[in-house]
């Protein structure tokens, strides 16, 4: 009775995800991957705005694209099949 009930992520085509997450949400991707793993490593070496930076790491949460560990984030196995797919394998 006491179960945690957690409806299924829509799965989307690379094509789909891409334009959801935009150029900017690529770029988070993409930073987080190569060790930018706080908000504040991203805004940092980047020129996203905080505000952005918000919306873009809420939309790639609810896409799991990545994850949350406290303070920090980290690709999911999904961002990071995403980013090799889009790289033509050369990560």
């Amino acid at each position: 009775m006491n179960e945690k009930l957690e409806s299924p992520r829509p799965q989307f085509d690379t094509d789909t995800i891409k334009y959801l997450v935009g150029g900017l949400g690529l770029q988070v991707l993409n930073m987080i991957h190569h060790g930018c793993i706080t908000k504040d490593d991203i805004v940092r070496f980047s020129s996203i705005s905080p505000t952005c930076l918000d919306i873009k790491i809420e939309l790639l949460l609810t896409l799991n694209l990545i994850s949350k560990h406290g303070l920090n984030y980290s690709l999911t196995r999904e961002g990071y099949s995403l980013l090799q797919e889009l790289s033509g394998g050369d990560l």
